[in-house]
């Protein structure tokens, strides 16, 4: 797999372009393996729901619109944007380096 770079509208894309063309939102943006978590696909992660980050809870809900070198079989990875969101949500979540449930196009994510 070869990684592929561009300029983009940071007025559009003030996070980024995912590997789907979609703007990257952090806490809502997820990268997976496609061959196991389609793209385009709701995630429901019930580690997440109720978490409190910057004044707003999570529903649990997020977005499989990204693809990962990391993100191998049942492996994902959570777009957080900035190291202080992951180190506070790292702590709060709990979830680093363990199995957590994932349920893919949850209806609690409609």
């Amino acid at each position: 797999e070869e990684a592929t770079f561009m300029v983009v509208d940071q007025n559009k894309f003030p996070c980024g372009l995912s590997s789907t063309g979609t703007p990257l939102v952090p806490l809502k943006t997820v990268a997976v393996d496609k061959t196991v978590i389609p793209l385009g696909s709701s995630v429901y992660i019930p580690n997440f729901r109720g978490l409190n980050h910057k004044g707003e809870t999570h529903d649990g809900c997020f977005i499989a619109t990204d693809t990962g070198h990391s993100c191998k079989g049942k492996h994902i990875d959570i777009f957080v944007n900035k190291k202080e969101s992951y180190l506070e949500i790292e702590k709060n979540a709990d979830t680093y380096g363990k199995d957590v449930e994932v349920i893919i196009n949850s209806d609690k994510c409609k």
